[in-house]
């Protein structure tokens, strides 16, 4: 019986179709930009902002507060590496995407943890450029409020629409007690009646 834990979290951390299609997508289009862009920079931190800030995106339903650290903690390193901050679109995007998954799917104690997580990684990587700005920091924590925003209001309208969807079905069921009980009623009298009038047709017999 020992295995069966180990079967159901291999399960849960096995990555979705959707999960897993999204972060592919963003790998190809990190690498091809990477590829055809001329920003200075060393190839190992391309690769690091590649490939850590896309490929873990996979991950971000089964563990999204652990993929908002990666994918953050992917791109400051890659600035620390000599990735010029900004200057990659894709890297710069795919954490965001991280975030927003957090904020529609966890707690308000794990959103806020991994707001804190992102920006400490933003925070760092405009420390460590040498050509970053105050503008950069802003833009960035701008950029993943948003996603915040965006997500818990996704979340909640989800919430509304499930909780419209039971009460939708309570009604239903409601409905369908009542109709049965109506019917069970006029069954009952039906029968009483049947009943008096061959009660009485024996009478007169």
């Amino acid at each position: 019986m020992a295995p069966i834990p180990d079967r159901i979290s291999l399960a849960r951390l096995r990555p979705g179709a959707v999960e897993l299609s999204l972060a592919l997508l963003l790998f190809a289009a990190a690498a091809l930009e990477a590829w055809l862009d001329d920003a200075p920079g060393p190839v190992g931190a391309e690769v690091i902002a590649v490939v850590l800030t896309t490929l873990p995106l996979a991950w971000r339903t089964a563990l999204p507060v652990t993929t908002v650290a990666v994918t953050t903690g992917g791109l400051a390193l890659a600035v620390i590496l000599g990735l010029p901050v900004g200057e990659s679109l894709i890297p710069g995007f795919a954490p965001l995407v991280a975030i927003y998954s957090v904020a529609v799917q966890s707690t308000v104690r794990e959103v806020i943890v991994a707001a804190l997580v992102g920006l400490a990684a933003f925070s760092t990587a405009v420390a460590v450029d040498p050509n970053g700005k105050l503008s950069d920091l802003l833009l960035n924590t701008g950029a993943m409020l948003s996603a915040l925003v965006v997500g818990r209001a996704v979340r909640v309208m989800g919430f509304e629409t499930d909780t419209l969807e039971a009460r939708a079905a309570a009604l239903e069921r409601e409905r369908d007690e009542r109709a049965r009980a109506a019917v069970e009623a006029e069954r009952a009298r039906i029968g009483r009646e049947l009943h008096d009038v061959i009660g009485h047709s024996i009478s007169v017999m």
